[in-house]
Formats: structure tokens, C-alpha cells, sequence
């Protein structure tokens, strides 16, 4: 019995400037570009890193053709963000600011494998725009990116989840703003589970920006919170007691520590989860909306 192993990245080039808020020259590193499909529609991923730190410095773009897109060789144009989606990063501040692609085309081919793209849009974070143009892309191999740098990894004691071993496969710290609550940190995990139907398990934790100290109770503590929830059930269950302990805080790029909380709301029946968590951004910015 042979296996192939998965191939690290998609052989090829994408390049692309940007101006605007940010005037650069991209071009994609060629560990960190990649082509894959995933429920039915083909994704773009490409970064290039500014520095020798992955998570605070690089430039990279994501896109998520429409599933019509027939994989015959021809040359399709679709419309962002109506047929397309997707965004740009670019570093801002303490960490890298996730741009909307607002408006612009993609001319796109697949066959075999095989994607060749040109591309340009406009792109927003708040009052910051970028405009990438002349983008350009030839890729070869189905390949995914890597956006795990870490662990979240929690036990579940009676939990309403098909999964008791919560070993995040996706982990973010993000940057969580909104004009009408103070700024937080949010250290975020996510997990698939083979089941009928699929589920995914989320947990996250939440902590005001201008906190600084290492150990923290959840019980009514409304500046520091641990939520967890599963999908395609949309229920959200908030620890109501418990200790977070942080090594290290989320706000320098690296975050740490150790959890112990229940979660004990009316109407569902009490459940617990110890966890662990040592992760290295990237730290993405959102805006949260009411």
C-alpha cells in the first residue's frame, strides 16, 4: 500500500502591487502559495512574509471563487464581491489588519489542477483602502495553507459537544473593535468533528485591551470571558465561574496560559473544560458590528 504525501505549496507564481495605504510589490513565497477546494468552491491563499516573524509582518491575499466555476480550461470572469470573495492582509500597527475586498474582477482558468488568474480590487479596514492591480497568477497543485501556530487544546466534563478532546485545528488572535465597547483581545480556536452531520467546535477567549495582569476569575467578570459553541447547532454557552491564567498576553503577539471554568446557565445542564493555549498570532483586526 503507497500514499502520496500532500504537497507544502502550489507551484507557480502570484504577484500583485498594492498602493494606497500600503505601496508594495508582492510576490507570493513560494512555500506560502496555494490553490485548494473546499465545499465545492476553489480557494486562492498567497503570502509573503516581510521579516522573519510569520505572524506580525507580511503582505498575502484570500480568495474564494464562485462554485459554478467549471474546471474545463476556459477563462471566466467573475466580480467581487458579488461572484467572489475574499481579503487582503497587510501589516498595521502591532499586528496585520484584515482588508475587505470591496470591489474589482478576476479572470480565472482551472484544469488538471492547474490555475492561471489575473486580478484587480479594492480593498478596505476602516479608513485605510488598497488598491491591488496587475495581479497575476499561474499556480500548479492542490496544496492548503497552514493556519495553525499552536495550541488550544480543552477537555470537555459533561459538554453538550460531540467532541470531549477540543484540539483546535484553526487558531487566531484577533483584535476585536467596536465603537461602542472597550477594544479586546480574542484568542480563538476552531475544530471539525467527523460526524452526521458535520460539526465544529468553537472555543474562544475574550479579555479588555487595557488589562494587564496574569490571572483572572470569570465568575461576573465582564472585562474577561471564555465562550464556547458547536455548529450546525447555534448555541453559545459563557463560563460563569473559573480561574484564566496567562503566561503570556495576547496583546504581544504570543499568547499563554492555562483555564479551569464551568459553565453553569439556566436551562442547560452544567458542564466544565480545562484547557491550555500557546499560540503566535497572526493578530488580525475586525471590526465588530451591533
Amino acid at each position: 500500500m503507497t500514499s502520496t504525501a500532500k504537497a507544502k505549496a502550489s507551484i507557480g507564481a502570484v504577484t500583485a502591487k498594492f498602493t494606497g495605504s500600503h505601496n508594495h510589490h508582492f510576490k507570493a513565497d513560494p512555500n506560502r502559495q496555494h490553490i485548494y477546494k473546499a465545499a465545492g468552491h476553489w480557494h486562492i491563499n498567497a503570502v509573503q512574509l516581510q521579516s522573519s516573524d510569520p505572524h506580525q509582518n507580511f503582505y498575502g491575499l484570500s480568495v474564494k471563487l464562485p462554485s459554478s466555476l467549471v474546471e474545463d480550461g476556459k477563462q471566466r470572469t467573475y466580480t467581487f464581491p458579488g461572484e467572489a470573495s475574499g481579503h487582503v492582509y497587510a501589516p498595521l500597527n502591532a499586528g496585520i489588519s484584515v482588508f475587505d475586498i470591496i470591489a474589482g474582477e478576476i479572470t480565472v482558468s482551472v484544469k488538471d489542477e492547474t490555475m492561471s488568474a489575473t486580478f484587480h480590487l479594492s480593498a478596505t479596514w476602516g479608513t485605510h483602502p488598497v488598491e491591488v492591480t496587475q495581479g497575476d497568477l499561474k499556480l500548479q497543485g492542490i496544496s492548503y495553507p497552514t493556519t495553525q501556530s499552536g495550541i488550544f487544546e480543552t477537555t470537555f466534563i459533561d459538554g453538550p459537544f460531540p467532541n470531549k478532546q477540543f484540539n483546535a485545528e484553526r487558531v487566531e488572535i484577533q483584535s476585536l473593535e467596536h465603537p461602542f465597547e472597550p477594544d479586546k483581545w480574542q484568542i480563538y480556536g476552531e475544530q471539525r468533528i467527523d460526524s452526521l452531520p458535520p460539526a465544529i467546535t468553537r472555543l474562544s477567549i475574550q479579555i479588555d485591551k487595557d488589562l494587564t495582569a496574569k490571572e483572572y476569575d470569570l465568575k461576573d467578570n465582564s472585562k474577561v470571558r471564555i465562550f464556547c459553541s458547536s455548529l450546525p447547532i447555534i448555541n453559545t454557552h459563557l463560563a460563569t465561574s473559573g480561574i484564566l491564567h496567562f503566561d503570556s498576553l495576547p496583546g504581544t503577539g504570543h499568547a499563554k496560559g492555562t483555564f479551569k471554568c464551568e459553565f453553569a446557565e439556566k436551562g442547560v445542564k452544567p458542564f466544565t473544560a480545562t484547557g491550555t493555549f500557546d499560540l503566535a498570532g497572526p493578530i488580525h483586526h475586525s471590526k465588530k458590528h451591533t
